[in-house]
């Protein structure tokens, strides 16, 4: 056998054997997962979850909040593109809870503030009460909500020190009181 024609084989099997592999991956990706279905929000549990992120992040000295942000849209489009069916579900609980038993959306800012702040102390131990309503749910609302805030135009502009990159690197830069954390 010549080099060439051994070189030819070598490559032929070597190739073969990556692209089925490479096309057993591509077909298993583009298998839909069936726990992955899509619960209904609705317009009033957007409203309801814009109005609670507001309130863990509110505005604050000229910085604009979460609702700023509308923060619900963010939230409804990450758990229907990102978590299971179980963990919607969760959600809606805890949105069912506060519309239907608390009357969120009835109550004064205020109220509301009070209601939020009993229930992140339920949530996180800080009452010995235990949570009459989904604790999961909430700490979805809680997480996503921090994360599709500092992920939008907003919550990197206005709320951290957003330097567009690329851009100059400085390795050592003096921290003042009262800076905003450098995005």
């Amino acid at each position: 056998m010549e080099r060439r024609s051994a070189i030819k084989n070598v490559l032929a099997i070597f190739g073969g054997a990556m692209t089925m592999s490479t096309l057993a991956v591509l077909e298993q990706g583009c298998q839909p997962v069936k726990d992955n279905e899509t619960v209904g929000f609705g317009e009033e549990s957007i409203r309801l979850l814009t109005e609670t992120g507001d309130i863990i992040l509110p505005d604050t000295e000229g910085v604009p909040g979460a609702g700023a942000c509308e923060v619900g849209n963010i939230i409804v489009k990450m758990l229907n593109d990102c978590y299971s069916q179980a963990d919607q579900e969760e959600v809606l609980s805890f949105i069912s809870y506060v519309r239907d038993k608390e009357q969120m959306m009835d109550l004064t800012r205020s109220e509301r503030e009070q209601l939020i702040g009993k229930i992140d102390a339920e949530v996180y131990g800080e009452t010995k009460n235990t949570p009459s309503f989904s604790a999961k749910g909430y700490k979805l609302i809680k997480e996503l909500t921090v994360f599709g805030y500092f992920s939008s135009e907003i919550g990197l502009t206005k709320a951290l020190d957003y330097h567009m990159i690329p851009g100059r690197f400085d390795g050592c830069i003096d921290y003042h009181e009262g800076d905003k954390a450098q995005a």
